[in-house]
C-alpha cells in the first residue's frame, strides 16, 4: 500500500512538472512555448507574414520531428496538427480559426501567421 501511494505521488509530481514546462507565447496568444526557449529579436521582412517569432531552443533539430513531449503539450492546449505538409521542417497547427506555421531549424524554431 505504501509503495502504491509513493508511486501515485511521484506520478502526480512528474505530471505537474510536465504541465509547467511551458508558458504562453507573448506573440501568439494561447500557443505554448517551452520555458527554456528564448525569444530572439530577429524579424521577418516577408510582406505576407502577419506575425513572426523566433525562439532559440537547443532541443529542436531541423531534420527531426518536434519532440513528442512538446507536441503533446501543444495538443493539450487545444491545437490540432493539420495534415502533414510536403515540407518536413514545417508543421501547421490550427485552433478555432487560427493557424500557426511551426518551422524547425537546428537550435531554434519559428512561429508564423500569414495575412
Amino acid at each position: 500500500m505504501k509503495k502504491a501511494f509513493i508511486f501515485i505521488i511521484l506520478f502526480l509530481l512528474i505530471g505537474i512538472g510536465f504541465l509547467f514546462s511551458v508558458r504562453e507565447s507573448d506573440v501568439f496568444a494561447q500557443f505554448p512555448i517551452p520555458r527554456t526557449a528564448e525569444k530572439d529579436a530577429k524579424i521577418s521582412h516577408d510582406s505576407s507574414v502577419e506575425k513572426y517569432a523566433r525562439y532559440s531552443w537547443p532541443k529542436i533539430k531541423k531534420d527531426e520531428p518536434i519532440p513528442s513531449s512538446y507536441k503533446t503539450l501543444i495538443t493539450m492546449w487545444g491545437w490540432k496538427e493539420k495534415e502533414q505538409q510536403d515540407r518536413k521542417e514545417m508543421t501547421v497547427f490550427k485552433k478555432d480559426e487560427k493557424e500557426i506555421r511551426f518551422f524547425t531549424h537546428d537550435g531554434f524554431f519559428i512561429l508564423v501567421t500569414t495575412k
